[in-house]
């Protein structure tokens, strides 16, 4: 089968229509830490006033993680900030960070 080829823009909209707000917000508890004092995800949160990274790669098809403490050097394309579908209060903003290949 063919691999289909889509937009940057799509591709958000996938990630945001792929996770519930409890799903999001359990998934983003779960990670906590630094590297050498400092975390690219908290750096990414505050610079944004976001509550969640989602961070994929152009060339891992499939790899979503959400709030990683460190990430690949690489440029980044960076979404609007976003909600899930059922964060009707707006609770819990994210933005999605897809890497480029290398």
């Amino acid at each position: 089968m063919a691999q289909q080829t889509i937009s940057v823009d799509e591709f958000y909209q996938q990630v945001r229509e792929s996770y519930t707000l409890k799903e999001l917000q359990d998934r983003a508890n779960q990670v906590t830490g630094t590297v050498n004092g400092r975390s690219d995800t908290q750096e990414q949160c505050d610079k944004y006033k976001i509550k969640a990274c989602v961070v994929s790669y152009m060339n891992i098809p499939g790899l979503m993680c959400i709030n990683p403490i460190k990430w690949a050097p690489t440029t980044y394309y960076i979404s609007d900030t976003m909600w899930t579908a059922d964060d009707e209060e707006k609770t819990m903003p994210f933005r999605v960070f897809l890497g480029e290949k290398d």
